[in-house]
């Protein structure tokens, strides 16, 4: 089929709306008090809050978007046709209520603001192409305090909101002072970034109260329309204002414009916490304001900020079972020195493998933060391939790093832990990628982790290929502490016991016995959360849905039973975790063999039938069949042949999620 274009052009002479205005602006910033000066305004409509209109909610209208236009079985896929029709269809529904209530209120353009747009900001420009963007940002410990202090006219509102935080469109974590900071450190990065190339206007809540007119004036005239003295008269009754809105409780509450709410939060917050929180928000600053630029000298931490700070830290993290008080306090000093410190451009705080959780926390506010692990030198190799850790969508991946071609995903399971999952894919190995600069520069840290513990090292083989695939295409872009890892086929792969340095919980599955011993030892010296299961078959002795990660370097050919081996790995997954696996491929015709003494390799249709395609991990799977870069096998197949004499056979690797 043909994928027919977007929407077609208004006819000759038609009268074109005036593009819509959307506010955008973290929760607590003002968004409602704007929404109503704008309101006042006899041409503009922006009524109340839209949650039917978000891509996060189960039922909305992006989220029907979204259904027809990316899976395999929607409009888009089926019909043959491009997303501009969607977008165009949604633009038309959207314009078609949103002008209705705007004739409803006897004007003639309409205006939205919900504060969770900045979640799904993307989504909504697509629809919206035209759309004039206006953006509010107030300041951040009145933004905290406002979040956390819930007042008595707000309360039983949300009851839900008055307990947590939504972080992400997937993940909302308990209600506190740092969350609050977090989450205005993040959005607010996420907003500036979108917002770069598209026509927007940036107003400061503070100037906006103390000095309307000017403020009201500039927006106008960014918004091309003629200023109004109406704008200026602060009155609720011409507004809607529904009781299940904070903001619309304010306004009603209030009545008018409170100048005594500004600086409310430094006056109101204990001062360990406060200064805990103003440490964090450091991390960004609204346009105008001078931002943290280079490495600023690190000041001692007050012992009471450290510990409340890692009080609140310890709740975002995934492990069920809080740190005691004393590792509380490091966690807490940790994420308020190096957030004070300021991040210089392109550079990455480095911290202990101890005090990963610290990076954890410091990547919710989209500060990509690494962590070193324990008992590994400190190689050249080691400072540019430690674990980054990456919580924002839209995070970038670091100049070291191989071209990436696909973007991670946030998704949480059950537990609560917040998994970052990349996009399914598969893919035959490159001789030339095995050769590249972050490939040998990855194994050269490996091996010399293992040669320290009595691991095995690699030097050739298919394995200096798998190990460093797996790691930037799967596993480096998931937050490693308390991550529940199974690894197959382990014998003395270091692998899952780096992994296991960085604060995972890893079990390893193996069919040969006698190790045992040496992991028990390894164990010990590396203190580290590692526990084992032998195996006679293909089953995993690990209760179902408890894997975040499951790793299988080369085991597939060896597992006589290849359909019960992937609906055992899809039994032990959680919601959204991921397989990383490599496997070995034999195209006979192509002049491969693989010996039987090694099991049985697959083909790549076998793999695409048998694997690839278990329904276990469908939904999540790209449509279509796998595009696999076959013009790759000759040259690798020469190399690896070179390897081993019984080498004949080529070597691919998968990512794929459960769904």
């Amino acid at each position: 089929m043909t994928a027919h274009s977007a929407a077609p052009s208004p006819p000759s002479g038609a009268q074109v709306a005036p593009p819509p205005i959307i506010i955008l602006g973290v929760p607590r910033s003002g968004t409602t008090l704007l929404r109503t000066m704008l309101d006042a305004h006899p041409r503009i409509a922006c009524g109340p809050e839209t949650p039917w209109l978000a891509e996060h909610q189960s039922s909305s209208l992006l989220g029907l978007v979204r259904a027809m236009r990316d899976p395999e079985h929607g409009y888009c896929e089926s019909f043959g046709q491009s997303p501009g029709v969607v977008h165009s269809a949604a633009r038309g529904f959207l314009d078609h209520v949103m002008h209705a209530y705007a004739r409803s209120r006897r004007k003639t353009r309409w205006a939205e603001k919900t504060p969770n747009n900045a979640l799904h900001v993307e989504s909504l420009h697509a629809i919206l192409p035209d759309a004039r963007y206006v953006w509010i940002t107030r300041d951040p410990l009145d933004v905290v305090q406002s979040t956390v202090r819930v007042s008595a006219h707000r309360k039983g509102i949300a009851p839900v909101y008055e307990r947590s935080l939504r972080m992400t469109t997937d993940v909302s974590v308990p209600m506190t002072e740092v969350a609050a900071a977090l989450r205005w450190v993040a959005w607010n990065r996420r907003i500036e970034s979108f917002l770069q190339d598209k026509p927007h206007l940036h107003l400061n809540y503070e100037s906006l109260v103390c000095t309307p007119g000017p403020e009201l004036r500039r927006l106008c005239d960014f918004l091309e329309e003629p200023f109004d003295d109406a704008m200026l008269a602060y009155d609720t009754q011409r507004h809607d204002l529904p009781n299940w809105e904070w903001g619309s409780t304010d306004v009603a509450h209030h009545g008018k414009v409170v100048t005594g709410r500004i600086g409310r939060g430094f006056e109101r917050m204990d001062e360990p916490i406060r200064d805990g929180v103003a440490a964090i928000t450091s991390l960004w600053q609204p346009p105008g304001r001078p931002g943290p630029i280079g490495e600023r000298e690190r000041l001692p931490v007050h012992s009471a900020t450290a510990a409340l700070v890692g009080q609140q830290a310890a709740t975002l993290l995934p492990s069920k079972e809080p740190p005691d008080a004393k590792r509380c306090a490091r966690i807490g000093e940790a994420v308020v020195s190096h957030a004070a410190a300021g991040l210089e451009h392109g550079e990455i705080p480095r911290l202990p493998a101890q005090l990963a959780p610290a990076a954890f926390v410091l990547a919710y506010a989209g500060s990509a933060a690494s962590v070193t692990p324990a008992n590994v030198d400190h190689t050249e190799a080691l400072q540019r391939h430690a674990g980054r850790w990456q919580i924002e969508e839209t995070l970038g991946i670091g100049d070291s790093a191989p071209d990436r071609t696909s973007r991670p995903l946030i998704d949480a399971d059950p537990t609560g832990l917040r998994i970052i999952t990349p996009a399914p894919c598969a893919v035959l190995a490159r001789l030339e990628e095995l050769r590249s600069p972050p490939f040998t520069g990855f194994m050269k840290m490996l091996n010399a982790f293992a040669s320290d513990h009595g691991l095995r090292e690699f030097d050739s083989w298919s394995k200096i290929w798998e190990y460093p695939w797996l790691w930037y295409h799967a596993i480096e872009s998931m937050p490693l502490a308390g991550l529940r890892v199974v690894d197959m086929g382990s014998e003395l792969s270091p692998m899952p016991w780096w992994l296991a340095t960085m604060g995972a919980r890893v079990t390893l599955i193996e069919t040969t016995r006698g190790m045992e011993g040496l992991w028990a030892k390894l164990a010990r010296k590396l203190n580290v959360r590692v526990d084992w299961a032998i195996t006679d078959d293909e089953s995993i002795p690990v209760p179902d849905g408890e894997a975040h990660l499951v790793t299988s370097l080369s085991v597939i050919e060896h597992q006589p039973d290849k359909r019960r081996a992937m609906d055992e790995i899809a039994r032990v997954l959680v919601p959204g975790g991921v397989l990383a696996m490599s496997f070995d491929i034999c195209e006979e015709g192509m002049g491969m063999a693989f010996p039987e003494w090694n099991g049985r390799a697959l083909t790549m249709a076998e793999f695409e039938a048998d694997l690839w395609k278990h329904p276990a991990f469908a939904r999540t799977r790209p449509a279509g069949e796998i595009a696999w870069n076959t013009e790759d096998i000759g040259p690798y197949f020469e190399w690896h042949k070179s390897t081993a004499e019984h080498h004949t056979y080529v070597t691919g690797a998968a990512v794929m999620r459960r769904d």
